[in-house]
């Protein structure tokens, strides 16, 4: 299948579609190098962003069938190598006393503020046993509207994983958001992106760096926009709630 690789950090988008802007946080710091990205000074993580376009041809597999449907605790995942889990509402969840002070929160924008949610940790350390790659794919659309910055942004979301017991997994955070408006909107981040779900930007991502195919990798999430980014990215995909028998 033809791909749109992001030279450098080993993420793909299909062609004819623009190539995937966004930061992607790992201890692997020798697995991206070079003038396009700009290490943050001190910590683990990469601001990725304006590759060039190149191209690159993934090897010729049948068509991936996406699956929605309930994964039981005792399911059989042999033939999953990767498994890519959105944060908010599928690992994690806002503090009630967070949210008793601000009504109107649906993402976690400070450390602090976020704990597991039910049966994620259980089920998590279950599946690392199997030897299942873990991969974690976010909209962070609050940096666009200036709620926090990217650095903070990529915080929190180190924090989810940590919370979740799985530290050293890959990140894939998008900051863009094509409705950011006012006095604090960022310009550089107010729009679309193809690395913002439902686009699969993110999870050709995590699947090319991940080195597996989308027929070996499913993607868990509690939204609308994270079906149809398994959709569109031809992975199987699982309701966060069936997946961790909620």
């Amino acid at each position: 299948m033809p791909a749109m690789q992001m030279n450098g950090c080993g993420a793909s988008a299909v062609s004819g579609t623009p190539t995937c802007a966004c930061s992607r946080i790992s201890p692997e710091e020798n697995r991206i190098s070079g003038s396009r990205l700009r290490r943050n000074p001190g910590r683990d993580s990469y601001t990725i962003k304006n590759f060039p376009r190149g191209s690159k041809t993934v090897a010729n597999l049948p068509p991936p069938q996406p699956v929605v449907g309930f994964v039981p605790m005792t399911t059989d995942l042999q033939d999953v190598k990767l498994a890519i889990f959105d944060i908010d509402g599928t690992l994690t969840e806002i503090k009630p006393e967070v949210l008793a002070r601000h009504l109107d929160m649906v993402t976690p924008n400070h450390l602090g503020e976020q704990q597991p949610m039910p049966g994620v940790v259980e089920r998590l350390a279950e599946l690392r046993h199997t030897g299942v790659k873990f991969a974690l794919a976010t909209n962070r659309g609050g940096v666009a509207w200036g709620y926090n910055s990217l650095e903070e942004s990529e915080e929190v979301a180190r924090e989810a994983a940590e919370l979740c017991g799985i530290p050293d997994t890959p990140i894939f955070l998008c900051p863009y958001h094509a409705k950011a408006r006012g006095p604090k909107a960022v310009a550089e981040y107010a729009a679309d992106h193809e690395c913002r779900k439902p686009n699969p930007g993110m999870l050709f991502q995590a699947i090319e760096d991940a080195g597996v195919g989308p027929q070996e990798t499913i993607y868990v999430g509690d939204m609308d926009t994270d079906e149809e980014a398994a959709e569109n990215a031809g992975v199987m995909f699982y309701w966060a709630e069936d997946f961790f028998k909620r």
